[in-house]
């Protein structure tokens, strides 16, 4: 059964940040609890779990070129500052408009908005969506077919 697009972000996202802290290298036993905990946590078929795995995995390996492209625009502030929440949700969000292209910029702007209170503060939402909509926007004018 095809998961709803939030639902598949908020787990996404989820496993984003715990890579923050155990990082994205992992053996097969590592892969294997990953999956169990998508599957028990978020009830989500092996298959989904998989898919989530794999994306927050993609994600994570440009992660360096990700980091840069956000700190280009957090004008006062290092990365280290940002909540790791807000950080991760910044990754994800730029991934899928600016790398992935599949989801408008005006999408993200209100999964920002909806993810931030969620997960983190909502008066973070201002600065994850001010931020996004900067990268992402010099993103797509600077190189519309190469991140």
């Amino acid at each position: 059964m095809a998961l709803h697009k939030g639902k598949e972000r908020e787990c996404t996202l989820q496993l984003v940040y715990s890579f923050d802290f155990t990082g994205e290298e992992a053996s097969e036993e590592d892969l294997s609890i990953r999956i169990q905990w998508l599957m028990q946590e978020f009830k989500l078929t092996k298959k989904n779990a998989h898919t989530i795995d794999q994306a927050a995995t993609n994600l994570f390996k440009k992660k360096e070129m990700l980091d840069a492209l956000i700190n280009q625009f957090v004008i006062g502030y290092s990365l280290e500052r940002i909540t790791k929440v807000e950080l991760a949700l910044l990754r994800l969000l730029i991934w899928e408009v600016c790398i992935e292209k599949s989801i408008p910029l005006e999408v993200a702007m209100s999964e920002a908005r909806r993810l931030c209170k969620k997960f983190s503060y909502e008066k973070g939402a201002d600065f994850v969506t001010a931020v996004l909509e900067a990268a992402c926007k010099s993103n797509l004018e600077d190189k519309p077919s190469d991140v």
